[in-house]
């Protein structure tokens, strides 16, 4: 029997893909599930070519920046896209590149949503909310701290320094390396509230990541450091 309100429940956790998946696997039928792994379809596709945008005017601007949450976590960390839902996307850029990168989105057609800087600066908050040409929303970061938090937290640089790169469709982008990734994915979910599932599975799933790199590495398969990659590479893939 199917639980009462299970896709509202599934729906407010963000894991409506995996009772879908789950739900497949029994035969159980849940109405409303089937709208809302394909919503999150349609986010997802949204936020790839808003990514794709946001690429063009940051490479344009020589802005580098990292790629967190969000695609990431739903390219590389989940069996599916539809098994990670998600609302905007969420950049990091150097605080030294802010207005670069303002100037050079604005340009592209975003536009500011968050207007109070003397709000922002009381609360701690250190990220700017942008809407995109397709009605999608940008998080524009400058440093990954919670809001309203005075602990510490490694500066951009040092984040772009050791970042890992991942293809997500035509673009390839830098995003936060594995430890960094868990740190964050974690420390968010706590600063939230810690109260949905997809963030308990996210750490699932990186936990899962880490390890299967951990045992490639002991099979003789090199390790994290000598991973070969490029260096504050923005720009498209052929």
């Amino acid at each position: 029997m199917v639980p009462r309100d299970l896709a509202g429940a599934a729906r407010c956790h963000g894991v409506s893909g995996w009772v879908r998946k789950r739900a497949r696997s029994t035969g159980w039928r849940v109405d409303g599930v089937e709208d809302d792994v394909r919503a999150t379809s349609a986010r997802h596709q949204r936020a790839m070519w808003d990514l794709g945008v946001i690429d063009g005017a940051l490479g344009s601007a020589n802005v580098p920046y990292i790629v967190v949450k969000g695609p990431v976590l739903a390219e590389a960390y989940h069996d599916h896209p539809q098994l990670r839902s998600y609302l905007d996307l969420d950049v990091v850029v150097r605080p030294t590149d802010l207005r670069g990168a303002i100037l050079a989105l604005e340009a592209k057609g975003l536009d500011v949503l968050d207007v109070n800087w003397p709000l922002l600066q009381r609360q701690g908050v250190h990220e700017l909310r942008l809407s995109t040409p397709t009605g999608g929303l940008l998080d524009l970061h400058w440093s990954l701290l919670p809001g309203i938090h005075n602990g510490r937290s490694p500066d951009v640089e040092t984040l772009l320094e050791r970042a890992d790169w991942l293809r997500l469709g035509d673009l390839l982008v830098a995003v936060l390396d594995w430890a960094d990734t868990a740190v964050h994915v974690a420390s968010h979910a706590a600063a939230s509230g810690g109260d949905r599932l997809i963030w308990c599975a996210d750490l699932l799933a990186e936990a899962a990541r880490v390890s299967r790199r951990i045992d490639s590495d002991q099979e003789g398969c090199g390790t994290w450091e000598s991973t070969t990659r490029p260096r504050r590479r923005t720009g498209r893939c052929g």
